[in-house]
């Protein structure tokens, strides 16, 4: 199953595949799903566009994030890891 993040017919297509686990984690252990941009997770780490989907309502979070569809927010994995480590979020609230 396929959630579209976004789409420019002249740039790219990002999305997440939310049916499929990858074995990898991020450097603070958070389990990686497949998706992304079309350069995916073979591309070299500084071309990766790691980002985190959640269900976060309170401002602090949304005011960070991109609605995908309505419930259903997009923000970096660096904008995470800031919330959890400031004690808004818990890593269980985020898929990356």
């Amino acid at each position: 199953v396929l959630l579209l993040l976004s789409h420019d017919p002249e740039l790219f297509t990002q999305g997440v595949i939310v049916n499929r686990p990858t074995s990898k984690t991020t450097d603070k252990g958070w389990r990686i799903w497949y998706g992304g941009d079309v350069r995916g997770l073979s591309a070299p780490a500084q071309q990766q566009d790691i980002v985190c989907l959640h269900r976060l309502t309170a401002a602090i979070a949304t005011d960070v994030s991109r609605t995908v569809i309505p419930g259903i927010f997009v923000t970096s994995l660096s904008i995470a890891e800031s919330l959890v480590d400031a004690g808004h979020a818990v890593p269980d609230d985020f898929w990356v």
